[in-house]
C-alpha cells in the first residue's frame, strides 16, 4: 500500500501504533524520514528508546542511513527555566532574561 501512494503523492504519511511488529519494521525500511512523537512521560520516553532501536535495527537490515526526529508534543506552552538551564546560558554567553515582579 505505501509503494502504490508513493507512485501517486509527493508525500506519504503512514501514522502507525507504538507496538514493534512487521507491519511497524515494513513502514520504517520503507521510510525516508521517520517522525516519533513523544509526551513528557517516562513510559513515552521508554517507548521512543524502542522505537529509536528498531529504526537503527532496520537501518543494519536494509544497509542505509533512516532519518528521524523525535517530536515533543502536548507539552506546555510556557516553561520556566531550571537553574541548571540559567548556568548552561550563562556559560555559552546567551542572555538571560528576569522575571519581573
Amino acid at each position: 500500500m505505501i509503494k502504490e501512494a508513493a507512485e501517486q503523492a509527493q508525500f506519504v504519511l503512514v501514522d502507525l501504533e507504538g507496538a514493534a511488529n512487521l507491519m511497524v519494521s515494513y513502514a520504517i525500511s520503507m521510510s525516508d524520514f521517520v517522525v516519533i512523537p513523544l509526551q513528557g512521560s517516562h513510559l513515552d520516553a521508554t517507548q521512543a528508546g524502542r522505537a529509536i532501536k528498531l529504526i537503527k535495527d532496520q537501518e543494519r537490515v536494509s544497509r542505509r542511513s533512516i532519518p528521524f526526529a523525535v517530536l515533543l508534543t502536548r507539552s506546555r506552552a510556557a516553561a520556566r527555566a531550571r537553574p541548571g538551564r540559567q548556568r548552561g546560558r550563562r556559560q555559552y554567553g546567551r542572555p538571560l532574561r528576569r522575571r519581573r515582579g
